[in-house]
């Protein structure tokens, strides 16, 4: 699940960094929409997680996880 929101968070910020040097809305919308699907793919996974299922291992992961995607959402600051 992780994995997956990850992606989409690198997904996103590769979207907006290329955006902001083009303009070009139309490629914008491509990507975005492919951006979606990622998305609805991280949310499927989530909508599936029980709360309070997290092991020891697993909040560590998402830890490590969080620290990755905060450190990369701050290159498009």
């Amino acid at each position: 699940m992780m994995d997956s929101y990850e992606k989409v968070v690198n997904k996103y910020v590769d979207i907006a960094k290329k955006y902001k040097k083009s303009n070009n809305a139309i490629e914008f919308l491509s990507d975005y929409t492919d951006a979606l699907a990622d998305y609805n793919d991280f949310a499927e996974k989530v909508s599936k997680v029980k709360k309070g299922s997290m092991s020891s291992a697993d909040l560590a992961y998402y830890t490590k996880v969080m620290a990755r995607v905060n450190k990369k959402l701050l290159e498009v600051k």
